[in-house]
Formats: structure tokens, sequence, C-alpha cells
């Protein structure tokens, strides 16, 4: 997908299975502008709710002792305690990244994550 449909999904909150990785860029970023937050960071690793059947890659956004998913927009208030999160998500194989780091990474790959060198 090109960054310019991705883009015209993203304002659309028309977000599917998969594109988890640009959101939580697109959300770490305008945290950062809105300078409220603090401690920003972008999230990746490999995920495992309870509710899921396997381990899956997935990234999320972390502020202000919170975690940020795409998916809580719509079952959830918009986040949860990052230790309520990683209870919930099990998440192992964890890079954090800073919003300017996340953004520079998204370039210099071509796409929103994941960047574990394994997966690259």
């Amino acid at each position: 997908m090109d960054f310019y449909t991705l883009n015209l999904l993203l304002e659309a909150e028309t977000i599917g299975i998969g594109l988890c990785f640009p959101y939580a860029i697109k959300l770490a970023t305008s945290m950062l502008a809105d300078g409220v937050f603090k401690d920003i960071r972008v999230v990746h690793g490999t995920v495992f709710p309870e509710w899921h059947h396997r381990r899956y890659w997935h990234a999320w956004v972390e502020a202000d002792n919170r975690a940020y998913d795409w998916q809580m927009k719509t079952n959830r208030k918009g986040s949860m305690t990052i230790d309520d999160f990683y209870k919930e998500y099990k998440p192992e194989n964890v890079k954090k990244y800073t919003p300017a780091k996340a953004v520079g990474m998204a370039i210099k790959t071509g796409k929103g994550g994941p960047w574990h060198e394994n997966v690259l």
C-alpha cells in the first residue's frame, strides 16, 4: 500500500488489520506536536492476547504510563495502563522508538514496521 492511500485511510479513521504500525507513528507524532504528553514511544513487538489464537507482530504507543492501541479506539476508552496492556497482550521482542526515530525508520525502510533485524 502506498503512503497516499494509507494517509487517506488514516484520515478517514478506517484502520484495517495490519495498519497498526503506521497508525502508531501517526499517533505518536500527533501526541508530540500537542505538547501535552511526555516520554512518548512507538513500540513494536509480538503479542498474544487471550482472545487470539497465535502470537503476531503489533505496534502501539506508550506515553505517560499509558498504552494506546488503534484497537482501543472502538472497544475501550482509547488507552489502558502499560502494566494492564502487558498483562493482557503479553508482548515479547519489544523495541521502543522515539517519534522522531520511528519516522526516520519508516522513511529509511519504506514501511511502518516492524523494524527488528530478523524481520527486515
